[in-house]
C-alpha cells in the first residue's frame, strides 16, 4: 500500500522536519498530473504545524503556489486542532 501524507509536521515529531507545501505535495502532484492529466485534484485532508516555522507564512506561501505551481488542486480540506 502507498500512503501519501498532507502534513507538514514541521518539527513537532523527531523524525520531522519543516517543509514548504511543494516539499510536501510536489512529489505526489507531479505523479498524479502526469498519470491523469486531465483530471483535477482534491486534497481530502492537509495540514501545517506551528512548530519549527512560520504557519501563517507557509499557508500565505501555499496559496501563491497553488495558482502558480498547482493549478490542478481545484480543492481541499484543511486539518485543524489545537493539540
Amino acid at each position: 500500500m502507498n500512503t501519501e501524507v498532507g502534513y507538514n509536521f514541521g518539527t513537532s515529531q523527531s523524525w520531522s522536519s519543516w517543509q514548504s507545501f511543494a516539499q510536501v505535495f510536489g512529489p505526489l502532484y507531479h505523479k498524479l498530473t502526469t498519470t491523469y492529466p486531465s483530471k483535477p485534484i482534491f486534497i481530502a485532508e492537509m495540514g501545517c504545524s506551528s512548530t519549527g516555522g512560520d504557519k501563517a507564512t507557509w499557508i500565505n506561501d501555499m496559496f501563491a503556489q497553488l495558482e502558480t505551481q498547482f493549478p490542478k488542486i481545484r480543492s481541499f480540506v484543511w486539518f485543524n486542532i489545537n493539540k
